[in-house]
C-alpha cells in the first residue's frame, strides 16, 4: 500500500502483514503516529545541518562511515540498499545515486525511522520501505538477543519470512550494493540469503557479537571475495568477483583463475553422504579419492580401521555410485608416491590411522576433520573442521570452518502426490534402533505407533539397513514419515522424505537445536509432538483431513527446495577448500 502525503514525494511501502493486524484502529493509529512524526520531521528539518564524512566517523556508533569513504571515492553507486536507517543514511544519499532504506519492524520495537522523515523532503532520491515482521522474526529475534542461540535450530520459519523481503525488494530491483544493519539481531541470516543477489554486501559491527548476530554463521562462497576491516566495531565487504573495481577500491585481492582441480580423499562411511560429496565435487571439478581394499587388508603399509567403504580398483566392481570416472580409488601403497591434495578423517574411529598417514605427507597435503554427528569426539587438534549442517553444539573456536548442507538429490527425489487407497506412513531407522545407545526410542517409537496397528485404514513400516534406491521408493509410496531419534546427525531420511513432499512427524524435544530445524518447520513441512496425545491428535488430523495433508506435502517439497540450495552450498564448500590452513 502507498501512501501520499501532501506534495512531497514521500512513498511509504508497508507489508502484507500489515493488513493482518488486530483490528482497523490499531493501523490508524499507526497512521496518525506516522503523520505526527512526519510533519515534526519538517518542523525539524530547517535546524538540519549537514553532516560530513569526517563529522560523522567521529561519532562512535557511525564509524563505518570511513570505510564507505573508501569506496565512494573510487566509484560512483547508482543503487543502494540498506536494511536499517541510521545516523549515517544522510551520507549515502550524498553520495549514491538512489538509495533504498528498508525497516523490517517487529512488534515489540518502536521506529526510529519515524524520527527520520526529515529526509523525505530534503532528497528526491530516496525511497523508504517499511515492513513489518512476522512472529516468526520476532520470536528468532528474542532467542538471539535474550538467550544467546542460533534461533535457526529452533524454528526455522523466520528464514522464510527473510527469503520472502528479499524476494519482494530484489523482484524488480537490482542494487549494486547492499548495507546489512537492520533493526534486528539474525545479521548473519541475512548476508547469507543475500549472497549471489547482490554483487556488494557490507555489513557492520562484525568485530563484537557474534553469538547474537550470527557472524559465525557466514560463510563466503568461492565466487565473493570477502575483505575485513578490524578497526572500531568492524566492518565486512563481501565482493563477487565480477565487480573487481570494486575489490581493488577497497584494497582487496582479485582472486587470481583459474582454480586448481582437487584430488580429495574421503573415506565413506554413509552411503548417502558419499552421493552427497561425490556430487559436490564433481560440481566443482574435483576428483573424489576413497581408500583401496589394502587398507584393510593385513600387509605391510598404512591401514584403516573397519566401518569404512573399501573399493577395488576395478570400475565395475565397486558400488553403482563410485563407477564414475571422477572416482579414483588409491592403495595404501601409493598415498605416499602420489598423495591426494587434501585428506579428510571422516569419523573418530579413524582417526589416529589416518592422522599417521597424514604425518608423513603434510608437506604437500592438507587435513581436514569431518563430522555428521554431534556426538562426535576427535583428540587431536583440528584446525580445518567441516561440519553438516550446524556447528551449534560442536565446534573448535580456532579451526577454519564451514557448517555445509551436503549435496541433495532434488532431482531424483521429485514429488510425486502419493496415491490416495493405500494411506502408509514409514519410519527408517529400524536398523538404528538396535544401538544400545537408542534402544529407549525404538521402544518409544513402538509405544506410539503401536497403538495404530490395528486400524486397518493405515499402514506404519519401520524399515533399516536397505539400499538408497529401496528407500527413495518407499518415500514415495508413502504419505508421511515418522522420526523418532535422540541422537540425530544430519537426517537424511528426513532431508530425503521432504525433498519428495512427505512431511514428517518429529518429536519436538529431540529435534530441538539439531540442524534440521532449519528446514522442518511446524505447518509446513512437519508436524511436532512432545506426547502421545499430541501425536495422536496431529496424525488423526493428517489421516482425516485431506487437504490438510495435500497442502502439507506440496509446502514440503516446495520449502525445503527454497531453504537448500546446492549450488550455493558448493560454492561455500569450495571457499573453504580454497583456504585450508
Amino acid at each position: 500500500m502507498n501512501i501520499f502525503l501532501l506534495d512531497f514525494k514521500f512513498k511509504l511501502q508497508i507489508d502484507s502483514q500489515h493488513r493482518n493486524m488486530k483490528s482497523y484502529q490499531e493501523s490508524m493509529a499507526r497512521f496518525v503516529k506516522l503523520f505526527l512524526a512526519f510533519c515534526v520531521g519538517i518542523l525539524f528539518s530547517s535546524c538540519y545541518k549537514e553532516h560530513d564524512c569526517d563529522s560523522l566517523i567521529s561519532n562512535g556508533s557511525i564509524d563505518h562511515v570511513q570505510h564507505f569513504k573508501k569506496l565512494f571515492e573510487n566509484i560512483k553507486i547508482k543503487s543502494f540498499l540498506e536494511f536499517g536507517l541510521g545516523s549515517g543514511s544522510e551520507y549515502f544519499l550524498d553520495n549514491c545515486e538512489e538509495v533504498t532504506s528498508c525497516s523490517i519492524t517487529l512488534q515489540s520495537q518502536g521506529l526510529y525511522w519515524r524520527e527520520r522523515t526529515d529526509l523525505v523532503h530534503r532528497y528526491s532520491n530516496w525511497t523508504p520501505i517499511l515492513k513489518y515482521g512476522g512472529v516468526a522474526l520476532q520470536q528468532a529475534n528474542l532467542l538471539c538477543s535474550r538467550d544467546f542461540k542460533d534461533p535457526a535450530l529452533y524454528d526455522g520459519a523466520y528464514l522464510l519470512e527473510l527469503k520472502d523481503i528479499c524476494d519482494d525488494l530484489l523482484k524488480d530491483k537490482q542494487f549494486e550494493v547492499v548495507f546489512v544493519n537492520p533493526d534486528f539481531h539474525m545479521r548473519g541470516d541475512l548476508v547469507n540469503e543475500l549472497f549471489d543477489r547482490v554483487p556488494v554486501i557490507v555489513a557492520r559491527d562484525t568485530n563484537i557479537a557474534p553469538e547474537i548476530y550470527g557472524w559465525r554463521k557466514i560463510y563466503t562462497p568461492f565466487n565473493y571475495t570477502k575483505i575485513e576491516y578490524k578497526d572500531g566495531q568492524g566492518m565486512t565487504f563481501w565482493v563477487r568477483h565480477d565487480r573487481e573495481d570494486v575489490i581493488l577500491a577497497l584494497g582487496g585481492k582479485v582472486p587470481q583463475q583459474p582454480r586448481k582441480k582437487l584430488r580429495i580423499f574421503f573415506p565413506i562411511t554413509h552411503d548417502q553422504l558419499g552421493k552427497s560429496v561425490l556430487a559436490a565435487f564433481k560440481h566443482l571439478g574435483h576428483a573424489l579419492v576413497v581408500p583401496g581394499t589394502s587398507f584393510q587388508q593385513n600387509s605391510q603399509g598404512p591401514r584403516i580401521s573397519e566401518y569404512c567403504l573399501f573399493c577395488p580398483k576395478e570400475k565395475e566392481k565397486r558400488p553403482l555410485f563410485l563407477q564414475d570416472d571422477q572416482v579414483e580409488v588409491i592403495e595404501n601403497n601409493e598415498i605416499f608416491q602420489n598423495p591426494p591434495d587434501v585428506m579428510f578423517i571422516t569419523w573418530s574411529v579413524h582417526e589416529l590411522d589416518i592422522y599417521d598417514i597424514h604425518q608423513k605427507i603434510k608437506n604437500t597435503t592438507k587435513l581436514v576433520y569431518f563430522t555428521g554427528n554431534e556426538n562426535e569426539v576427535y583428540h587431536k587438534k583440528v584446525e580445518n573442521f567441516l561440519v553438516l549442517g550446524s556447528i551449534a553444539r560442536y565446534i573448535f573456536p580456532d579451526a577454519h570452518t564451514l557448517a555445509w548442507i551436503p549435496w541433495i538429490d532434488f532431482d531424483g527425489l521429485t514429488f510425486e502426490e502419493p496415491l490416495e487407497e493405500r494411506f502408509i506412513i514409514n519410519s527408517y531407522l529400524a536398523e538404528r534402533y538396535q544401538h544400545p545407545h537408542l534402544k529407549s526410542d525404538g521402544e518409544l517409537f513402538e509405544s506410539y505407533v503401536g497403538k495404530f496397528f490395528h486400524d486397518a485404514s493405515i499402514q506404519i513400516n519401520n524399515y533399516g539397513g536397505l539400499p538408497y534406491e529401496n528407500i527413495v521408493n518407499l518415500i514415495r509410496d508413502s504419505q508421511a514419515t515418522v522420526h523418532i531419534k535422540s541422537l540425530e546427525g544430519f537426517g537424511y531420511s528426513v532431508m530425503e522424505s521432504l525433498s519428495r513432499g512427505r512431511p514428517v512427524f518429529l518429536k519436538r524435544s529431540f529435534a530441538l537445536e539439531k540442524a534440521m530445524m532449519n528446514w522442518c518447520i511446524e505447518g509446513k513441512t512437519a508436524l511436532f509432538f512432545d506426547s502421545y496425545e499430541e501425536f495422536k491428535t496431529k496424525l488423526e488430523l493428517f489421516i482425516a483431513d485431506i487437504q490438510f495433508r495435500k497442502s502439507l506435502q506440496t509446502t514440503s517439497a516446495e520449502t525445503v527446495r527454497r531453504i537448500v540450495n546446492n549450488d550455493q552450498q558448493a560454492r561455500k564448500l569450495q571457499y573453504f577448500l580454497e583456504h585450508l590452513k
